[in-house]
C-alpha cells in the first residue's frame, strides 16, 4: 500500500509541475499592483481605525503578493 501511495504522491507531482501557474505578464503585473492597492488600503485603515480586520486583510494581501511574485509569466509563444 505505501508504494502505491508513493507512485500515486509522485504522478501528482509530476501534474503539479506540469501544469505550474502560467499567466501573461500583464496579468501578473496587474495583481501585483492591486495587491499592493489592497495591502496600502488596508494597512492604512488600520492606522486610522485600529480595526483588526483591516489587519486580517492586510495579511491577507501579503499572502497575495507573495502569490503574484512567485508564479512565472508565460511566453507569448505561448
Amino acid at each position: 500500500m505505501r508504494v502505491l501511495s508513493s507512485t500515486m504522491n509522485a504522478a501528482l507531482e509530476r501534474r503539479i509541475a506540469q501544469r505550474s501557474f502560467l499567466v501573461s505578464p500583464t496579468a501578473r503585473n496587474t495583481g501585483i499592483v492591486v495587491t499592493l492597492g489592497m495591502l496600502v488600503f488596508s494597512s492604512w485603515m488600520y492606522l486610522q481605525t485600529g480595526d483588526w480586520v483591516a489587519m486580517v486583510f492586510a495579511v491577507f494581501s501579503l499572502g497575495y503578493g507573495v502569490f503574484f511574485f512567485s508564479i512565472t509569466p508565460r511566453d507569448r509563444d505561448s
